[in-house]
């Protein structure tokens, strides 16, 4: 008799499965083809992003921040150092007058981006030894967008924090 037929396939579909039907909506994909379009979809999204950018504004609300915290570490320094630190800026960034020795390279703060600028370059700053210090502020500005425009800023007892 040979093979018994299961309903009405026919023998030669039996053993493959090429004749069984795939079931659901992701039948008719592979698994490659479908980690070849997830792949496209993640470069896709990569490129968007990489194009998009950050704004004038957000970067320097980020920089802001950085040289906010940065100051503030420099003055809890000159604190517990009891150094007078003074802060100077240079065409990148920031650096801080009294803590290095003669000849070592001054701590610097690097802008992350080269279109952030300070406003006042001439304003020195006073980080400390003193636990009360004058109140102090400083104006970062973008090179591309001069209409935006953060403020840093201490109360002299208070720490560094950004304004708008």
């Amino acid at each position: 008799m040979g093979r018994q037929r299961c309903h009405d396939a026919p023998l030669h579909t039996l053993g493959s499965h090429r004749g069984l039907k795939r079931s659901g909506w992701l039948g008719g994909f592979t698994l490659i083809e479908l980690l070849v379009v997830l792949a496209l979809v993640a470069l896709t999204t990569g490129l968007v992003a990489l194009g998009v950018g950050q704004s004038p504004a957000t970067q320097l609300q980020r920089e802001g921040e950085r040289l906010a915290s940065w100051l503030e570490n420099a003055r809890s320094l000159a604190r517990v150092q009891n150094l007078p630190i003074q802060g100077r800026w240079v065409v990148d960034g920031i650096e801080l007058l009294g803590v290095s020795a003669p000849g070592e390279a001054r701590p610097r703060l690097r802008w992350l981006s080269a279109d952030t600028q300070p406003l006042r370059p001439d304003i020195p700053l006073l980080l400390g030894p003193e636990p009360f210090l004058p109140a102090q502020s400083l104006r970062l500005g973008s090179r591309s967008r001069p209409d935006v425009q953060i403020q840093v800023a201490t109360s002299g007892v208070g720490p560094w924090r950004v304004r708008p």
